[in-house]
């Protein structure tokens, strides 16, 4: 028996549980709340310092397909069309170029593996069995991502992970990249070859507002949306792999120095020794973003349809098919555009189409370029409705943790509402959707007027934007976490190979090329090249401003966290007192297709948040004999022991 997986008669749940009459996979249900649950969560919602989060009904889960097509959405974005100039370019080498999309197939592989790993593992629970002494220990899946992954790895200091986490990404983690490049394309499609940035920031402000206003109206609708753009962008990547080869093959006989250009003495002719390192790992930032949406599963894991069962399949089947579609469209571009050009620096996809459309259909450079933009704005909208529905969630999960001003009331930024008439209709996260929209707007508005001056300032924005979101999210971020996985994995007296359901070498090996993939651009952009001057495809942005942004980003949250941990409980009503925060779960068990196994899954949870004095010799050990048993109607509804520090379920793992 796995670790998560428990057989029927190990425990007894208190709460009504659907089950099927052979045992096997339970049939879809909605969750109807117990007298006693209900009674909980009425209380919360009459108490300020508490919220109740009701799960996601089965009914409404994401299924296999939903999830495959969301992971496509977010990964076939902009980058798979903007990022082949940046690293061309820089690399100055078709046969590097594709090496380096091949490393980051592999990069996306050993980070799907990763997560997955950590997405069945943490948060872990304990609870008791009704029946014995014994107690079990294991994994529930919950929204959140790295958020939940960095505080089992650094449960202390305290609250630093979830800051320094936390802030970046709500500063950080949205739209905007999309959003201008959004605006942009839809007026180079609607045939403006010179977009003001005003007409831009319009336009990718407008986008940004529809999908926060359609996630924050319809749970059910978003995901239908964003279903149907990621099965369209497939197509789109598809046919645009179809018709590079068809052009490369009726062209190689009329030209075959076209082929001759991925020979290897013609493909790595460029390279050379003396080349500074700051060119290549710029390249190799903008080859890890458009790969980065391998783990938008993970920030939604709690909505997944029995995720043990069908999380990693669906994840690893979308990222192998991102991995062979990106690795083909970009040896398309090498075979059908001229290696002189690619090396200037034009926008490689809209050269690819231009000769594409000419060679097969006969258009004109201008009508190729006006219908390569209008695809790239339909990519760049699903890119902007996927990440607002899992980016929401994650600043959802961060609400709870309680480091958010209290404004207007503590909590509120956690909440969930409905505005349809069904009253049985999914939870929405509108105030963490309006975060959402606020600092996507911010940073939209000032990369473009700060890149106003720019011969092309959207240009400019996007690829400004770009990179810091790529070097604090895709590399700091993801270099945490590896360092954190090799950590629990190697440390002396680690338990976490007897947790984990991942092998424990694989495991080392994904997170060692992991590290690999994101100390190089996390160390190198910082060697400056004399011959580079600028940020990539920008000709006024320095080159280390991306990357000193990122830091300052950083830099802020850790003010940040010093600030909430010990100048604001030394002030005013909170003097002499600490911000606790108790997350009290409710489980309810999904057995196991043809097994006599199940495992839990949470169906509601009540946050609670107060300010005590932490003057308790026996806090932890109360608390845990409170705080890790299996959730019944009982214990639910009994009031809190008055300043006690609660510690939050999801270091239990680590005490």
């Amino acid at each position: 028996m796995s670790e998560d997986l428990i057989t029927n008669d190990s425990a007894v749940l208190e709460a009504p549980i659907p089950d099927s009459e052979s045992g096997s996979q339970s049939e879809p249900y909605r969750i109807d709340l117990t007298a006693d649950e209900q009674i909980a969560v009425n209380q919360a919602k009459d108490d300020p310092n508490k919220t109740a989060f009701k799960g996601v009904d089965q009914l409404n889960k994401l299924k296999p397909y939903e999830v495959i097509f969301l992971i496509l959405n977010r990964c076939i974005g902009t980058g798979v069309f903007m990022s082949a100039s940046v690293i061309t370019q820089n690399t100055g080498s078709l046969g590097l170029s594709i090496i380096y999309w091949m490393c980051g197939s592999i990069f996306a592989l050993a980070g799907t593996y990763l997560y997955a790993e950590l997405g069945l593992t943490i948060p872990r629970f304990t609870w008791k069995d009704k029946n014995s002494v014994d107690e079990i220990e294991g994994c529930t899946p919950c929204n959140g991502g790295e958020l939940n992954y960095l505080t089992y790895i650094m449960p202390s200091p305290k609250f630093f992970a979830v800051c320094v986490f936390g802030i970046p990404f709500l500063i950080i983690g949205n739209t905007a990249a999309n959003s201008i490049n959004f605006g942009q394309n839809v007026l180079l499609a609607a045939g403006y070859s010179e977009a003001s940035y005003g007409s831009i920031i319009g336009l990718g402000i407008m986008a940004t507002t529809f999908a926060c206003i359609l996630h924050g109206l319809s749970r059910t609708w978003g995901i239908r949306l964003n279903s149907f753009l990621g099965a369209s962008k497939f197509l789109i990547l598809l046919f645009l792999v179809i018709i590079g080869i068809t052009t490369a093959a009726i062209n190689g006989k009329k030209s075959p120095s076209l082929t001759n250009d991925l020979s290897p003495p013609a493909a790595f002719r460029h390279v050379t020794s003396n080349s500074k390192p700051f060119k290549y790992a710029e390249a190799f930032l903008f080859v890890l973003f458009p790969f980065s949406g391998f783990h938008q599963a993970n920030y939604v894991l709690a909505e997944i349809d029995r995720p043990k069962t069908t999380f990693k399949r669906s994840t690893f089947t979308a990222i192998f098919i991102v991995c062979i579609m990106f690795t083909l469209l970009n040896i398309a571009y090498t075979l059908v555009v001229p290696e002189h050009e690619q090396t200037a620096g034009v926008d490689i996809g809209s050269r690819f189409f231009e000769i594409s459309s000419a060679t097969l259909f006969g258009t004109s450079s201008y009508q190729a370029r006006r219908a390569f933009a209008g695809l790239k704005a339909v990519s760049s909208l699903g890119n902007i409705i996927v990440v607002t529905f899992t980016a929401s969630r994650v600043k959802q999960e961060i609400a709870k943790e309680n480091i958010l001003p209290p404004f207007p009331y503590r909590l509120f930024w956690a909440k969930g509402y409905n505005f349809q008439r069904d009253q049985s209709a999914e939870l929405t996260p509108v105030p963490a959707l309006f975060l959402h929209w606020l600092f996507t707007t911010i940073l939209i508005c000032a990369a473009l007027v700060g890149s106003r001056s720019s011969d092309n300032a959207g240009r400019d924005a996007y690829f400004f934007v770009v990179s810091v979101y790529a070097y604090v999210l895709d590399v700091v971020i993801f270099a945490w976490i590896a360092l954190g996985v090799l950590y629990i994995r190697i440390s002396p007296g680690s338990l976490w190979h007897s947790i984990s359901p991942a092998n424990h070498w694989l495991s080392i090996t994904a997170a060692l090329i992991f590290l690999t993939s994101t100390a190089f651009p996390l160390i190198c952009m910082w060697i400056p090249d004399p011959t580079k001057k600028t940020l990539a495809q920008s000709n006024h942005i320095a080159w280390y401003t991306s990357q000193t942004v990122g830091v300052a980003v950083f830099a802020f949250a850790i003010l940040y966290w010093l600030a909430f941990r010990y100048i604001v409980p030394r002030v005013g009503s909170h003097r002499g007192r600490e911000l606790y925060s108790n997350r009290t779960p409710v489980f309810r068990k999904e057995t196991v297709p043809g097994k006599d196994q199940y495992y839990l899954i949470r169906t509601f949870e009540i946050v609670e948040t107060y300010w005590a004095k932490p003057d308790c010799a026996d806090v932890a050990e109360e608390l845990r004999n409170r705080e890790t048993g299996m959730r019944t109607e009982s214990s639910i509804a009994d009031p809190m022991l008055a300043e006690r520090e609660v510690i939050s379920q999801r270091y239990l793992g680590t005490l």
